[in-house]
C-alpha cells in the first residue's frame, strides 16, 4: 500500500510539475522561461545570505526579475514584443568555483548584445573568510569559439554586479552584460550557435566559465520601426547643413547629416536635440561619426522610443568647425620639487570675442601639470565663440596644442576636451625639469558657429 501511494504521489507531481512548466514557458508575460527543448532547471544551492558580498535585494517572482530587466535596458521590452531574443537557457560550470552560471536570454541590437544570465550564489561565496569589505563581482569579457562565418574573439564588456545591478530569486542571482557586436559576422544578419564563456571576477580573483554553445540572432531590418526623411536644409555663408533622414530602430536611433563648410573643416560635433510633437526632448549625441553613406555624411544618435513619434522636430544651435588659427600663452610655474594647487581665473587672451581663461593648475612632482582651461565668451548668444581644441585622431594629437619652456624644452600636450568650453591639459614631469616658464601653442581651434535652425518632418507624410 505505502509504495502505491508513493507512486500516485509521484505521478501527480509529475503531472503538476508538467502542467507548471507548460504555462510557465506559454506566458507572454513571463520571458525568463524554459524552452520546449531544454532541461528543467535544477535547485542552486542555499548559502547564507551574510557571506555574500553584496546584499543584493531579493526578487519575489521571475516576473520581477523580467521587469528589472526591462528597467534596466529600455529597449529590452520591445525587443521581446518583436520577438528579437534568443532564450539559450544554457547553464554551465566555472571551473574552481562552487556552482553553475547560465545564459538566460540574448538581445543582438546590431551594435550591442546584452546578455541576461544568472549566477548560483555558491558561485561568490569566499572559501575563507575574508576581512574587511569585499569588492563587488563583475563579469568583464565575453569569449566565443569560431563555429561558422564566426571567428574566435574577444568581445569587450562591462557588467558590475553592484547593489543596484543585480537581484536575487531562488538563490541564483540574476544580472546582465552588456557587449560589443560581433565582428566579422555579415553586416545585416546573423544566426548562429557559437560557443561563448563569460569572465568574471569575484573576490578578487578572475574566472572563467566553461564554454557553452548559446544561439545569436540578428536581422537589420527586423530591428527598424522607421525611417523619415526631411526636406529642408540650412545654407548660409558658405556652410550647408541638410538633414538626410532620421532612422527609428528598437535599440539606437540616429540622424544622418550632411554637413560641408567651403572655408573650414567640420569638427563632427553639434550642440542639438530632437523634440516629440508631445513636448519630449531627446538630446543627440554630440559627437557624430563619419559614415560610408557619403562624403561630407554623418550620423549622430538619440536614444531609443517605444512608438515612432507622429511629429518631431530637430533643432541645431551650433554646430563645430576647426579654424587654422594659432594661440599661444605662457605661465609662470610653480616650485617643481614639490606639489602645489594653484586657482588663477587668470585672463590669457581673446579669440573670436572670447576670453580665454586659466582656471587653475595642479602640480604632482611624480605625475606632472595639469592645467584648466575655460573659454568666457562676451555674448551668450553671439554668432561665433571660441570653445576650445578640435577633436582629432590619435595621428593628429601629437601636433594640436605643443609646449616650450624657458629652458628651450619642447614637445607635444595631452589634451582633453569637447563641446563644455573648457579644455584640460598635461604635461609630464620629466619635460618640466629645471624650467620656470612655460608657452602652450594651440595650433588650432575649435569654434561654436551658432545654428539656431530647426527642422520638422511629420511621420504620416514622410
Amino acid at each position: 500500500m505505502q509504495k502505491k501511494v508513493k507512486w500516485i504521489t509521484l505521478v501527480i507531481a509529475l503531472v503538476v510539475f508538467t502542467f507548471g512548466t507548460y504555462l510557465f514557458s506559454s506566458s507572454p508575460e513571463e520571458k525568463l522561461t524554459f524552452e520546449p527543448d531544454s532541461a528543467p532547471e535544477r535547485k542552486a544551492k542555499p548559502v547564507d545570505m551574510e557571506d555574500l558580498p553584496v546584499q543584493w535585494e531579493e526578487a519575489e517572482s521571475l516576473d520581477e526579475i523580467s521587469r528589472f530587466y526591462e528597467r534596466r535596458i529600455p529597449s529590452l521590452q520591445l525587443a521581446r514584443e518583436k520577438n528579437l531574443t534568443t532564450s539559450p537557457q544554457k547553464s554551465t560550470t566555472v571551473p574552481n568555483l562552487d556552482g553553475r552560471m547560465q545564459i538566460n536570454e540574448i538581445f543582438h541590437s546590431g551594435e550591442t548584445i546584452y546578455y541576461l544570465y544568472s549566477l548560483d550564489l555558491s558561485l561568490l561565496v569566499p572559501k575563507e573568510s575574508q576581512s574587511g569589505s569585499y569588492t563587488p563581482p563583475q563579469v568583464s569579457q565575453v569569449f566565443l569559439q569560431q563555429a561558422g562565418q564566426v571567428e574566435n574573439q574577444t568581445l569587450p564588456a562591462s557588467g558590475t554586479l553592484g547593489f543596484s545591478d543585480a537581484k536575487i530569486f531562488e538563490n541564483r542571482l540574476y544580472g546582465f552584460l552588456e557587449s560589443d557586436s560581433i565582428s566579422q559576422t555579415p553586416e545585416r544578419s546573423l544566426s548562429e550557435e557559437i560557443p561563448t564563456s563569460l569572465q568574471l571576477y569575484v573576490n578578487g580573483t578572475m574566472y572563467r566559465s566553461t564554454p557553452v554553445p548559446v544561439a545569436y540572432r540578428y536581422d537589420q531590418a527586423s530591428q527598424i520601426l522607421q525611417t523619415l526623411t526631411f526636406d529642408d536644409s540650412y545654407k548660409r555663408g558658405g556652410l550647408t547643413i541638410t538633414p538626410l533622414e532620421v532612422e527609428f530602430s528598437v535599440d539606437t536611433n540616429h540622424i544622418l547629416l550632411y554637413v560641408e563648410d567651403e572655408n573650414r573643416a567640420f569638427d563632427q560635433i553639434v550642440d542639438a536635440r530632437m523634440q516629440t510633437g508631445d513636448g519630449q526632448f531627446l538630446p543627440l549625441s554630440p559627437y557624430l561619426h563619419a559614415t560610408e553613406e557619403g562624403q561630407n555624411v554623418y550620423k549622430g544618435y538619440f536614444r531609443p522610443l517605444r512608438q515612432v513619434p507622429e511629429q518631431l522636430s530637430f533643432t541645431i544651435r551650433d554646430l563645430y568647425l576647426r579654424e587654422p588659427v594659432p594661440f599661444s600663452f605662457s605661465l609662470d610655474l610653480p616650485d617643481l620639487t614639490q606639489g602645489a594647487t594653484v586657482l588663477l581665473d587668470e585672463k590669457v587672451g581673446e579669440v573670436i570675442d572670447t576670453s580665454v581663461i586659466v582656471d587653475s593648475f595642479t602640480y604632482e612632482p611624480e605625475h606632472g601639470l595639469d592645467i584648466q582651461v575655460n573659454y568666457r565668451p562676451q555674448a551668450l548668444r553671439q554668432p561665433e565663440k571660441m570653445a576650445g581644441i578640435p577633436l582629432s585622431d590619435s595621428n593628429e594629437a601629437s601636433s594640436l596644442v605643443t609646449f616650450e619652456t624657458d629652458l628651450n624644452t619642447s614637445g607635444s600636450v595631452e589634451y582633453s576636451g569637447g563641446m563644455n568650453l573648457s579644455s584640460g591639459l598635461f604635461i609630464p614631469t620629466s619635460s618640466l625639469e629645471g624650467a620656470s616658464r612655460i608657452e602652450i601653442t594651440f595650433h588650432e581651434i575649435a569654434i561654436a558657429k551658432r545654428i539656431n535652425q530647426t527642422f520638422t518632418l511629420d511621420s504620416d507624410n514622410s
